[in-house]
């Protein structure tokens, strides 16, 4: 229940984080905010300065910021680059929560453990039952036993080396387990014979300026990891639909991130860095009602020389909203019939 509770507040921050980007940037250059509210309506609790409404909200999960006149107003009669400062402020915000995150790990240090991050539909990790977010401490193979500390390498290396059955040793909700799994000898291309994705956690203690400095690295190098790897899986979504199961939705990442937190704080914190990284690459995709998107809209004004209309902004907002929350829900009943039953 407290690992639980510790997820929804590290998911919560990374949004809450992500509206203050465009909060402040929105102060910042005097465009009005209507409400910045924690949370998500009805209002719970409120009050206003400065021509803002702060609120407290029913539903505790994440925020939100209304920005004056966002399809009609002052804000799309802005300046361009002042919407487009306004809207990769919420980015930007994410990279530095990560470079924060990442540089507090750094520092304190963790000892190294691989967690499942995903099972590819059909493999044969699949048919053993291995779940996403669980974490690997062994495996037998003819006799032959890798002991922790697991890291990805090691594994992959030992893996390779597998007859016709593998005993791999997991940890999954504090208990450990026993799965047998059947390599294969010709998997499909980027699957690897058991069909697992994997991610190593755990760094050694660094001094201060050092976690920092690593912090920043880790930071701006995981930034263009996850974008090369968006662009990758959107490109081979057309020619290997299938590759597609691998993605996870709200479920999947709070199954890991859970996981994650049960080994430790400083593992959530790590992977709370993570899912910022990839919630500020996930935003610049140029769709609507997606950061990307509205910015797009910008660069397409400045080229025609004129704004469009309000009701360009609204239906094309209002359509890729709902887009993203019918593939939200189809991702998150994938991921409800993978982890729940």
């Amino acid at each position: 229940m407290v690992t639980a509770l510790a997820v929804i507040v590290a998911l919560s921050v990374l949004i809450i984080v992500h509206e203050a980007g465009h909060f402040f940037a929105a102060k910042m250059l005097g465009v009005k905010v209507q409400e910045f509210g924690i949370g998500i309506p009805p209002r719970i609790a409120s009050f206003t300065r400065g021509g803002t409404r702060y609120s407290i909200n029913a539903l505790p999960f994440g925020g939100f910021v209304k920005l004056d006149g966002e399809f009609d107003g002052a804000f799309v009669t802005s300046p361009a680059w002042k919407r487009a400062v306004i809207l990769v402020a919420g980015v930007f915000m994410n990279v530095v929560l990560a470079w924060v995150l990442f540089s507090v790990v750094f520092m304190v240090g963790m000892s190294q453990n691989l967690v499942i991050a995903s099972v590819l539909s059909g493999s044969p990790a699949e048919a053993a039952g291995v779940r996403m977010g669980d974490v690997i401490f062994g495996a037998e193979s003819a006799g032959r036993t890798l002991d922790a500390p697991v890291t990805a390498e090691r594994f992959i290396t030992f893996t390779g080396g597998a007859e016709d059955s593998l005993e791999l040793l997991v940890k999954r909700n504090g208990a450990e387990e026993r799965l047998t799994l059947a390599p294969r000898e010709n998997p499909p291309a980027g699957e690897g014979r058991l069909g697992l994705e994997l991610v190593d956690m755990g760094v050694s203690r660094e001094p201060f300026f050092a976690s920092l400095w690593h912090g920043a690295q880790a930071a701006i190098g995981g930034f263009a990891a996850v974008a090369v790897g968006f662009a990758t899986l959107i490109s081979r979504a057309f020619s290997e639909p299938g590759v597609l199961d691998a993605v996870s939705g709200p479920v999947g990442v709070f199954v890991v991130a859970k996981a994650a937190g049960a080994l430790g704080a400083a593992y959530l914190l790590e992977l709370t860095a993570v899912i910022s990284v990839n919630l500020a690459v996930l935003n610049l995709i140029p769709f609507p009602a997606l950061d990307g998107g509205r910015l797009l809209f910008v660069l397409f004004e400045k080229l025609r020389g004129k704004p469009l209309s309000a009701r360009v902004h609204t239906w094309s907002n209002a359509v890729g909203f709902a887009l993203l929350i019918a593939l939200m829900v189809i991702v998150t009943v994938k991921d409800l019939g993978k982890f729940v039953f």
